[in-house]
């Protein structure tokens, strides 16, 4: 892959971490693991899709925004106290503006996501767009769809 080593650091780092929490009686038990396990693989998608040059230059910056996001310690649920738990608004974020930008570049997504996971990617965006009201609140998840423009179902946007 094209990852920097800091990029690689970061995405094996968080991958890691995700794998142990799975393995304790938290993860085991998380109703919402398969998506806290899949946050390493959109995390390398989304920053895979800064770096393309096939996408717009006004979704790449939602997306460094999103990328920002990801990695700085401000966070609507912070990720230090409430561990991957914590990186539920981010995959929220990350799942409204991927639905979006899928409308006209999923075959990009798709590309870049094959690259780390066999896991169905609309699936997933699916499961965590039906469960965002139970995660973060209906009144953020207004403001998320207002950021990302986001107004159809995720598989009306897809090719």
């Amino acid at each position: 892959n094209n990852m920097s080593t800091q990029e690689r650091d970061f995405y094996q780092h968080l991958r890691k971490r995700l794998q142990d929490w799975e393995k304790s009686d938290d993860g085991r038990s998380h109703k919402y693991v398969e998506y806290i396990l899949a946050i390493p693989d959109f995390f390398y998608v989304i920053w895979q899709l800064v770096k393309d040059d096939r996408i717009p230059y006004d979704i790449k910056i939602k997306l460094g925004g999103l990328v920002a996001y990801w990695i700085l310690p401000i966070d609507l649920i912070p990720d230090f106290i409430l561990g991957p738990f914590g990186y539920l608004d981010d995959l929220a974020l990350t799942a409204a503006l991927l639905s979006k930008i899928m409308k006209q570049h999923g075959a990009i997504v798709d590309e870049h996501w094959q690259k780390v996971s066999d896991k169905d990617i609309l699936g997933l965006i699916e499961g965590i767009l039906a469960d965002l009201d139970k995660w973060i609140g209906t009144g953020m998840w207004r403001r998320v769809k207002k950021w990302a423009k986001f107004d159809k179902t995720p598989r009306d946007l897809h090719l």
